[in-house]
């Protein structure tokens, strides 16, 4: 099964800060000094910022919250703008996609009507984060070629490489893997060139470069740019990071047969990931748990987690998690012998991957169908009849399987349960 990785993509806003404690105390300590004006705004936004790349996600609401107040007391549009999105990213790291479109569309007006073209650059790049987000892959797209171009304009080169990145995400997700690895080595040898200073940035193409590497089966590779990625979010104090990373890194030792390994490194990122409200990535820790289990011949408890997954992405509006939650499900039910159930939860994820376009999920999908039609075939109490035509449709689907590997531009090793 396509492993489904949390992939960290560039949020930001007007004014952002490191998530370092001492910042975040350095603000508070401005803020207690400030008196109601423009300047309280900055620091009240800023803080919320801060606080969401630490993780902290209510205290991240609530100083937006107090910032929107008193910038729309204070008639203060840019103040008003920034709020707005620095409180859409954080609904967007709590998994609420729909108030933090909402947000960013409010943010998105004022920006507009002030000519804030960074700010329309920054705005239509965290849209298209969140469109990836829920699988909407076209808007995404979008979203982020409008980014792009005013960043170009305007020559804003930092925020045009994290856009560029971002993309390389969008064709990965695609499985256009050639196209996303030269974009991801495009970029970061531009950050190099560029700044130094633009660590956020190089952390981002390493974590995707590692993406890319576990698609091919390069898992040394991989773990590289993962444990680059941890050594850097643990040095920032970034829960969200490190979770993430946890992860990924229990997604390479699984597929090294390094169950125990995988399931320590899963059970770390979920902690993290209850611990500050990310629901996709909780979903995303019971779906990489469940492959560990599936592995380990363990069916009954992989098929309770990936229920749960299910639920969890039902409830964000994950649209991509729910066609990965529907054909593990589907699997899982042929591996215990509920060939109704494994069918139907396989025409569900077909159904909503005709929306999707995604090819690995095709891919999968194809393969499940395969498997599922071979057990059919060899089962006992039927005609010959039956099981040659079980078994014509398993070949049938596992050449759609096989076309669908020719048409990935590069041909990736694809790891199996």
């Amino acid at each position: 099964m396509t492993r489904y990785i949390l992939i960290i993509l560039a949020l930001f806003a007007g004014h952002l800060l490191f998530s370092q404690s001492g910042k975040v105390n350095l603000l508070l300590d401005q803020l207690s000094r400030d008196e109601s004006d423009t300047n309280r705004v900055i620091h009240l936004y800023q803080l919320c910022s801060a606080y969401r790349l630490m993780g902290d996600y209510n205290s991240s609401l609530t100083y937006g919250k107090q910032a929107l107040q008193l910038a729309s007391e204070l008639r203060y549009k840019q103040g008003i703008a920034n709020a707005y999105g620095n409180i859409a990213n954080a609904y967007c790291m709590r998994s609420n996609y729909p108030e933090a479109i909402k947000n960013h569309k409010e943010s998105m007006e004022l920006r507009q009507e002030l000519g804030d073209k960074r700010g329309i650059a920054e705005t239509y790049h965290n849209l298209g984060a969140i469109y990836d987000k829920q699988g909407e892959y076209a808007l995404a797209l979008q979203s982020y070629t409008a980014s792009l171009a005013i960043d170009e304009e305007i020559e804003d080169w930092r925020n045009a490489i994290i856009t560029s990145n971002n993309i390389g995400v969008i064709y990965e997700r695609r499985g256009n893997y050639s196209d996303a690895i030269s974009i991801y080595f495009s970029a970061l040898s531009r950050v190099n060139s560029v700044s130094q200073q633009d660590i956020e940035s190089n952390f981002n193409i390493y974590q995707n470069i590692g993406n890319v590497y576990l698609h091919q089966g390069k898992y040394e590779e991989a773990l590289k740019h993962y444990l680059a990625s941890m050594d850097f979010e643990k040095k920032r104090n970034n829960k969200q990071g490190i979770a993430d990373s946890y992860n990924n890194l229990g997604v390479v030792y699984c597929s090294q047969k390094k169950y125990h390994l995988a399931l320590k490194q899963h059970a770390s990122s979920l902690e993290l990931k209850l611990e500050i409200g990310d629901k996709q990535g909780v979903a995303v820790s019971y779906i990489n748990t469940g492959n560990v289990y599936i592995k380990q011949k363990y069916y009954t408890k992989a098929l309770d987690l990936q229920y749960q997954a299910l639920s969890v992405y039902k409830m964000i509006g994950d649209k991509h998690g729910i066609c990965v939650a529907y054909i593990l499900l589907g699997q899982t039910q042929s591996l215990l012998n509920k060939p109704d159930d494994a069918e139907r939860f396989l025409n569900h994820a077909m159904s909503l991957n005709q929306e999707l376009q995604n090819i690995e999920l095709n891919m999968e999908i194809y393969r499940a169908f395969a498997t599922l039609n071979n057990i059919l075939s060899v089962q006992r109490g039927q005609s010959l009849k039956n099981k040659e035509a079980k078994m014509m449709k398993a070949i049938g689907y596992y050449k759609l399987w096989l076309n669908s590997l020719d048409s990935l531009s590069n041909k990736p090793k694809m790891a199996g349960n």
